[in-house]
């Protein structure tokens, strides 16, 4: 994987490195870039209030939509199965959140999604 260094954390208070680097993957920050060259700060991505995803997925790593969002634009529906999301499994709400936070605010990120029987 290719990154930055976004913190090191070391057990010892010596110039030694003995500790833990953790690192912003490069396509991750390719997403933020365009802000960045602005002047702007990086905020992450966050899930519209009220969209809430089963916590257990089904066998295939998809997972329900619990509640829909409180927004009536928004392409999720209560009872949708999201089958990918961003290209990959969801298996639970953790995940979604975690894909949603390596993008910036206002992103549109594709999924895939089983309505009514239809994707």
């Amino acid at each position: 994987m290719l990154g930055i260094n976004g913190q090191i954390r070391s057990r010892f208070a010596k110039r030694v490195f003995s500790g833990i680097g953790l690192v912003i993957p490069a396509h991750q920050i390719r997403r933020f870039l365009p802000l960045l060259k602005q002047g702007g700060e990086v905020r992450h991505g966050q899930l519209p209030r009220g969209l809430r995803f089963s916590s257990r997925p089904f066998p295939d790593g998809s997972v329900l939509v619990e509640r829909g969002s409180l927004d009536p634009t928004s392409p999720l529906k209560k009872g949708d199965r999201i089958l990918r999301f961003a290209g990959l499994l969801p298996i639970c709400h953790n995940r979604i959140l975690g894909i949603v936070s390596t993008y910036p605010p206002g992103s549109r990120i594709r999924c895939l999604v089983l309505r009514e029987g239809k994707k």
